[in-house]
């Protein structure tokens, strides 16, 4: 249709008009809790997670707890802490499979690890006696009375220990870089440059920050840019800032599927293609489109010496479902990639090589996390994913990798993660709270202060219609009891015409602060002058 034609019949369609209008409340309430609108604080909505509670525990009375530093973390001090703390745990299980040494060993050596400033953290001592039996080269031999003595060795991740109890015997403690944690660790890191095997993730409407994002990638680690609500001129800007910032470093960029907002996602995959984005992460795609088959396969080609399949584009695809990890693991889609080679937008090789590659390097697996989410529990879902992509591996030849997000708050998330299979972790919620993100301090604030309990579902405004919810924030804030009550009226009436006067007088008064007849006018230009999206109209 064109765009007269649409806007004629949005004004036509009572049902859809009044999804717009309340969509106006939706979309606006993230933007004022990301920009400090004080007269709006009850309407904030904040994507949150339950992995704020654990992490607040965490960090409780350290230096990164914003009650004890004065100011909120920086985003990779954060989250090499997590990564360290579960190295130290797999160093303190190196003891505890050895129950008689373990023994002797004071349970203070062995403490839940707390994080120290990274560059302050304790060298092992020497110990306090000698010991017969003659160390390795470059291991410190411990007595294992010696509490102080052997948890400074076990802090010290990449050293070997040497841990003895006279008559009992030794334990020698092995190094445990962060490339260990996962089968696919280090293949993890090597495929994208960087130093963790993990990447923070995005968080929409740029509150995983071009700032965010810089601040990692700069100290090699992977961040994803949140695009996802965002028009595109404010995701130019970004992209703008952030290749200024890291050259030739690694980031990634989100790209959401949204069905109502197919142009905006046309859009970005040709801005992501012209400024040569390489790596994308694809969220809240329930079936495959032929823009991010386009990313993808516009970006193959073939190695002449070797014949190989070069994915130039890689993609991350965020899944939390069989079904939906079967699509990213499988080929492009045939129908879809032929449609792509009629319209000219991807060439006669590419649509060939398209047959020899998986949709997707990584699969970032979801599970209970802010935001979209279909709060599935980690240690259920993500086994599950790992063994269907086993099942399709041994089918077609493609084993990609499997990362776990979505809880992950402390290192003992991050170690299980990595015991049940993870290759990679993704880290989300405990970002909001970092001095970088694209958030306002009251909301860092109110973060701060928040337990694994304080979430609760919302209606989303990208899905709306459909009834699709997503994990907000309930603490100090009445964002989701507000929002819930649109969507009843939504289900309830056909049109606004139709709600009661007080109903809707009420509305006018508590939440949208004006008539409805404005928001709506205030909808259009948004839409037509700022999305730049005359269709939606």
């Amino acid at each position: 249709l064109k765009d007269p034609e649409k806007i004629a019949r949005a004004e036509k369609d009572p049902k859809s008009k009044m999804a717009l209008v309340f969509r106006w409340y939706l979309g606006l309430s993230s933007a004022w809790a990301n920009g400090g609108v004080g007269d709006r604080a009850l309407d904030y909505q904040v994507w949150c997670g339950p992995a704020i509670g654990s992490f607040n525990d965490f960090i409780r009375g350290t230096y990164l707890d914003p009650a004890v530093a004065h100011a909120y973390h920086d985003v990779y001090d954060a989250n090499v802490q997590l990564l360290r703390g579960a190295c130290v745990l797999r160093r303190i299980e190196q003891l505890r499979a050895h129950p008689a040494l373990c023994a002797a060993v004071n349970e203070a050596a062995m403490a839940p690890y707390r994080p120290a400033p990274l560059e302050q953290q304790p060298a092992a001592p020497l110990p306090k006696q000698l010991v017969v039996a003659p160390p390795l080269p470059g291991t410190a031999v411990l007595p294992a009375k010696d509490a102080a003595a052997v948890r400074a060795a076990l802090l010290e991740t990449l050293s070997n220990a040497l841990i003895e109890q006279p008559g009992v015997g030794a334990v020698a403690v092995h190094p445990v870089p962060v490339s260990s944690l996962g089968r696919g660790s280090a293949a993890f890191m090597a495929a994208y440059g960087v130093g963790f095997p993990m990447y923070t993730g995005a968080m929409a409407k740029g509150i995983a920050s071009a700032d965010l994002v810089i601040a990692a990638g700069k100290r090699g680690m992977l961040a994803s840019f949140g695009a996802g609500g965002l028009p595109l001129h404010r995701v130019t800007a970004a992209l703008d800032q952030i290749q200024a910032a890291l050259g030739d470093k690694p980031f990634a960029i989100n790209l959401i599927h949204s069905p109502y907002d197919d142009l905006l996602e046309e859009r970005n995959v040709e801005l992501f293609l012209n400024r040569g984005v390489r790596i994308v992460e694809a969220s809240a795609f329930m079936t495959l489109t032929a823009h991010v088959v386009r990313y993808r396969v516009a970006g193959l080609s073939r190695d002449a010496a070797t014949g190989r399949t070069i994915c130039n584009n890689a993609i991350i695809f965020k899944v939390s479902r069989t079904e939906l990890a079967e699509m990213a693991l499988r080929p492009p889609p045939e129908a879809l990639v032929q449609k792509l080679l009629r319209e000219g937008k991807v060439t006669a090789e590419q649509a060939a090589l398209a047959k020899t590659v998986p949709m997707c390097d990584d699969i970032s697996v979801e599970a209970d996390s802010g935001g979209h989410t279909d709060n599935r529990h980690m240690v259920v879902l993500l086994p599950v994913i790992l063994a269907h992509r086993d099942r399709l591996a041994a089918e077609t030849g493609f084993r990609v990798r499997v990362g776990a997000g979505g809880g992950i708050g402390c290192p003992e998330a991050v170690a299980a993660a990595f015991t049940m299979g993870a290759d990679f972790i993704v880290t989300g919620t405990i970002n909001q709270m970092a001095r970088q993100s694209g958030t306002c301090d009251k909301v860092r604030e109110q973060l701060s202060k928040a337990t694994y309990s304080d979430v609760v579902m919302a209606p989303a405004a990208d899905m709306f219609e459909s009834g699709v919810k997503l994990q907000v924030l309930k603490k100090g804030t009445m964002f989701a009891s507000r929002a819930a009550k649109l969507y009843e009226l939504f289900l309830e009436y056909p049109s606004l015409e139709a709600i009661p006067t007080e109903t809707r007088q009420r509305l006018e008064k508590t939440v949208f602060r004006k008539p409805l007849a404005d928001v709506w006018q205030e909808t259009v230009d948004f839409t037509l002058n700022q999305l730049k999206d005359p269709e939606k109209i």
